[in-house]
């Protein structure tokens, strides 16, 4: 993770790469040796009253994961030539996120904000599992993964919400279809 400020800009740089054999065990179980990835630079720069955030996620997993996903037993979800994908994590799409934000301050303790990605992650569930702090010593999806992380990557993403302290209350318009099997 690297920061930096360049004149009005602050600019973020968050990395990650894992490279291994994955092993799964048993019967259903198989072994490959994969790497999964992910890139994420983001700038803030003050516009008007408010804020400006772009924010890029990339990875290259389109490269460095086998055909139809890495082993994970138990996995279940998004499909590969037609067929569900089970005891198989997909991989991620070189472009995971090209998404901007702008935030404006309400008062002392109030913000309103919009937000726009083509891909982007629309306000439904947990924050995405790459996104988690368990994440950072551990590649692999967790198994709930398409169960809450469903929408982690929407081509077509509008959100819009107000904070109030600790408080947030957001919705979004999106695309709800998964990713088709071209990652790249």
């Amino acid at each position: 993770m690297h920061h930096w400020t360049k004149g009005d800009w602050l600019l973020m740089f968050h990395y990650n790469l894992f490279t291994g054999v994955n092993r799964q065990g048993g019967p259903r179980g198989v072994t490959k040796f994969e790497s999964t990835s992910w890139f994420m630079p983001v700038a803030y720069h003050k516009l008007g009253k408010g804020t400006l955030q772009l924010r890029g996620m990339f990875s290259a997993e389109p490269f460095t994961v086998p055909p139809g996903g890495s082993p994970l037993l138990f996995q279940t979800g998004e499909t590969y030539k037609g067929q569900p994908l089970i005891d198989r994590q997909h991989p991620h799409d070189l472009f995971m996120e090209l998404s901007a934000q702008y935030t404006l301050p309400l008062g002392e303790h109030g913000t309103w904000f919009t937000y726009f990605g083509y891909p982007g992650e629309p306000a439904l569930g947990p924050v995405t599992v790459l996104h988690r702090l368990s994440a950072s010593e551990n590649p692999s999806a967790t198994l709930a993964h398409h169960l809450q992380d469903s929408t982690h990557i929407s081509f077509g993403v509008l959100t819009t919400g107000f904070t109030y302290r600790w408080f947030k209350l957001e919705g979004s318009i999106f695309n709800g279809r998964e990713p088709d099997e071209n990652r790249t």
